[in-house]
């Protein structure tokens, strides 16, 4: 499937969604070319770029990638884990509805984004990424299907609607982002066992949140 590019002003953001299977260390390379190309442009780099960078190779790695992100000391910067979440909870929406193109809102795409910062995650990411494409993929594919993907997407909503109260814990907004993460990687690489670890971390995810906000 084959859509129009948004320009970067564009009054929607509309980024190809495919259902998954690029290689995870491409879609790392590319975001790290896209966002130097943004970062020479102009002053700074937004939310809405990297998302559009991302959103053109899948909604697999929009939640790989934003969730991976959020595991380095990018996640340590306060409002970053929400803001990210909720970038992550409307892809999940738009994978439960069925769509084939991803819409932020204004107000999230035009968010500046710490590009010093996202460079080195994304420096820290690329070796590991390489490692994911070796060993993972193609496993299990049956459990890796539209009816899965749409399963993890519920998840991944729910995960997501833990990070906001999270926050008020000093990087617990984690948690739940290794859930995502690893639902990410199975959707990018089509790989059922790891969906089904996916959904094996999200449980202890689910429960764990609310225990430990009520023991602060």
């Amino acid at each position: 499937m084959t859509a129009a590019k948004a320009t970067p002003d564009a009054e929607d953001l509309k980024a190809l969604a495919a259902p998954g299977g690029t290689e995870v260390c491409d879609v790392v390379v590319h975001l790290r070319e896209r966002v130097s190309e943004d970062e020479a442009r102009r002053d700074s780099v937004t939310l809405g770029d990297v998302v559009r960078a991302i959103g053109e190779r899948g909604f697999g790695p929009i939640f790989l990638v934003l969730s991976a992100l959020i595991l380095t000391p990018l996640g340590g910067i306060p409002g970053v884990p929400t803001v990210t979440a909720t970038v992550m909870a409307i892809a999940a929406l738009h994978l439960l509805a069925g769509s084939d193109h991803i819409w932020t809102p204004r107000i999230l795409r035009e968010r500046p984004v710490p590009d010093r910062r996202l460079c080195q995650a994304l420096d820290r990411l690329e070796p590991f990424a390489e490692r994911m494409d070796r060993w993972f993929g193609q496993r299990f594919t049956a459990f890796a299907g539209q009816g899965a993907r749409r399963l993890a997407a519920l998840v991944i909503l729910a995960l997501c609607l833990t990070v906001p109260p999270l926050e008020l814990v000093p990087f617990a907004g984690v948690i739940p982002m290794i859930g995502i993460f690893i639902f990410g990687l199975a959707i990018t690489a089509r790989d059922g066992a790891l969906m089904i670890l996916g959904l094996a971390a999200a449980v202890p995810a689910l429960i764990g949140a609310p225990l430990l906000l009520l023991s602060q």
